[in-house]
């Protein structure tokens, strides 16, 4: 772990925080991005940018490395960049080289000039830019000079590079899922919105989910989801609640895949005419990795048996009377927010019941246990919550106002116990590891203005350490835990990518810990195959009218076939989608991507290149003609 400061002495300790070893940087961390980017496979490889100021309006970024952990003085990678990562910034990216490093980089043409659009470009070296003549300048396989290169992101599978035209300043996403080929992400825009902006969004493996800035406003966006080859999207939440960083109300269940929550903007039409006083938010949530999405389902009562006042008024599922919780973009959350990913099905969360989001302060903290399916009010305030040892402990404590104890849970939020810190703070930050036993709370001491003194108790902070290994007497064994299937809703079917999925929790009533190597692991059933298991064919594309695949561009006819015959076996327009477990041969299986027969006049013979112009010929009537003698150009 890293501690930085604002100026060139941080901290690095690598035993969990006992000790921490001092090291510097030739120069302070840039502000308001990313400092470190780390390498997926070595630990000690990490790039650092910070920020050179040559006069108090003339500053550059500028990239150094380390392949020792700061061991010794990092070194210069490149000056005047953007962004740089490690190709190797996931597991899943083994095929690229150890050393591999991608950074957007711009021109400089002396002190003082304005930089241009067209100075930025995204450079790769596998030698740490030691030698000018090794960096490759990256051109998206489109054999030219690709320059305004504005964006580099990362997520689970995927590069992603944003890059705006300089001359029409239209936005292009391109993508990569191996760090040495790249292809144009396919957006279907609906009339009016544009490729303006993009956020890359924390995504599963299967797939990459970004938010498309979707109002001049810059307060909304629509969410698309690409394709397993994150080459073609389609659009499953619009009017997505997002703020002027970019940053986007968006997360998924870090525990069971598919379950992922948005915030929306109700009054997203008022909010864009600039006539609304504020944003109304709603929640919604997805148990089908964001193809479908719903109101969240509050809880049957208020805490302490109360009805919710809108009850009243109408059904949770027409937005009248559901559950909304703050998400990220409130900037009260930290770290993981909802979930934990070792502690399947535990969501926590901060809100209200209503048609919309209350601010922070009006709210109250609510708990899952089934994966969002349904909830309940654990206490009535905003809390900080922590999701400890596998779900099993649960930690909140009040960050509306001054407070001088917490309360801990072992038993699912049944029942709270309330344990006092000695001092009355501030809460600020709440964390733990998904697995550990203890907690950190880290607070700021409430002056105590009846006593006198020199004012110094104003600037005091503390670091609590919740520690809860003395909280039972044993460990836990087999018959401590009992089943839970990740549902996807309250009826119908439990399969999700082609399997259902059974966990053992610790029982409710169980008093013991978990030990790791007495969990036992999910049980996995293949399910039979449904349409739900198969994404569109490379080529092919979503039409939403007609919910069905067709082609984006003629197929292209396997070699030695259309020789001596008319028909050819060619793609069904559908793929069962990578590393889904479905069972074809499960009874009433789907079989959506079985081959074809075609004729041979609607193919395509010959291999297109990627990037080759195509044509069509098209008839119509010629009203008037412009001939330029001295051109081969006609209108």
């Amino acid at each position: 772990a890293y501690i930085l400061t604002i100026g060139k002495t941080h901290y690095k300790t690598s035993d969990k925080g006992k000790s921490w070893q001092e090291f510097t940087t030739p120069i302070p961390p840039a502000k308001n991005v990313k400092v470190l980017s780390f390498h997926a496979h070595r630990e000690d490889y990490l790039l650092f940018r910070g920020t050179k100021c040559t006069s108090w309006i003339e500053c550059t970024d500028v990239t150094y490395y380390t392949t020792d952990g700061f061991g010794s003085s990092p070194k210069l990678l490149l000056e005047n960049t953007d962004n740089c990562i490690w190709a190797h910034n996931s597991k899943k990216f083994d095929e690229a080289p150890e050393q591999s490093i991608f950074c957007i980089r711009y021109d400089v043409y002396g002190s003082g000039s304005m930089r241009k659009l067209s100075d930025y470009r995204l450079v790769e070296s596998e030698d740490f830019f030691k030698d000018e003549e090794s960096i490759k300048i990256i051109d998206f396989n489109s054999g030219g000079d690709v320059r305004g290169v504005i964006g580099l992101g990362e997520s689970q599978e995927y590069l992603a590079a944003a890059v705006k035209d300089i001359n029409s300043f239209d936005m292009k996403l391109y993508v990569s899922v191996d760090g040495q080929k790249w292809a144009r992400a396919f957006f279907p825009l609906k009339k009016g919105p544009k490729e303006n902006a993009y956020t890359i969004l924390e995504s599963p493996s299967n797939h990459l989910i970004v938010d498309l800035l979707s109002s001049e406003s810059h307060n909304t966006g629509t969410l698309y989801l690409s394709n397993s080859n994150g080459t073609y999207f389609v659009d499953r939440l619009e009017h997505t609640n997002r703020n002027d960083k970019g940053v986007v109300d968006f997360k998924i269940s870090q525990s069971v895949g598919g379950i992922l929550l948005a915030n929306i903007v109700s009054n997203y039409e008022e909010v864009d005419k600039g006539s609304a006083i504020a944003k109304k938010l709603q929640s919604k949530i997805s148990f089908d990795d964001g193809v479908t999405w719903k109101f969240i389902k509050p809880p049957n009562k208020n805490f302490g048996g109360s009805n919710f006042p809108c009850m009243d008024r109408g059904s949770w599922e027409q937005e009248e009377c559901s559950l909304h919780l703050h998400s990220v973009t409130s900037g009260r959350n930290n770290g993981h927010v909802f979930s934990s990913n070792e502690a399947p099905g535990v969501l926590m969360g901060v809100g209200n019941v209503g048609p919309y989001l209350l601010p922070y302060d009006q709210c109250d903290t609510f708990l899952s246990y089934d994966g969002g399916l349904t909830w309940k009010v654990v206490r009535l305030g905003a809390h900080m919550y922590g999701i400890g040892h596998y779900g099993t402990i649960l930690v909140i404590v009040d960050n509306e106002q001054p407070t001088d104890d917490i309360l801990y849970s072992y038993d699912r939020g049944e029942t709270w116990n309330r344990k006092s810190l000695g001092v009355r703070i501030v809460a600020k930050l709440l964390t733990t590891d998904p697995t550990s036993k203890n907690f950190l709370l880290l607070g700021s001491a409430v002056p105590n203005h009846d006593t006198p003194g020199d004012g110094s108790s104003n600037y005091r902070h503390f670091i609590f350490k919740l520690d809860f290994s003395k909280l039972f007497d044993r460990d836990c064994n087999r018959d401590d835990f009992d089943d839970w299937v990740a549902k996807r809703s309250e009826s119908g079917s439990d399969c999700f990518m082609g399997k259902k999925t059974t966990y053992h929790r610790r029982k409710v009533e169980a008093r013991c810990f978990v030990v790791s190597s007495q969990q036992p692991s999910p049980d996995i059933e293949n399910c039979a195959c449904t349409e739900k298991d198969f994404e569109c064919d490379f080529n092919y594309i979503l039409d939403e009218d007609k919910e069905k695949c067709i082609p984006l561009l003629p197929e292209r006819i396997p070699e030695g076939e259309c020789k001596d015959k008319d028909t050819y076996e060619g793609s069904s327009g559908y793929r069962k989608i990578p590393e889904n477990e479905c069972d074809p041969e499960k009874p009433n299986s789907v079989r959506l991507d079985e081959p074809k027969t075609k004729k041979c006049s609607e193919g395509h013979s010959g291999p297109p290149l990627y990037g080759e112009v195509l044509h069509r010929t098209a008839n119509f009537d010629v009203l008037n003609y412009l001939y330029f003698p001295e051109s081969t150009v006609g209108f």
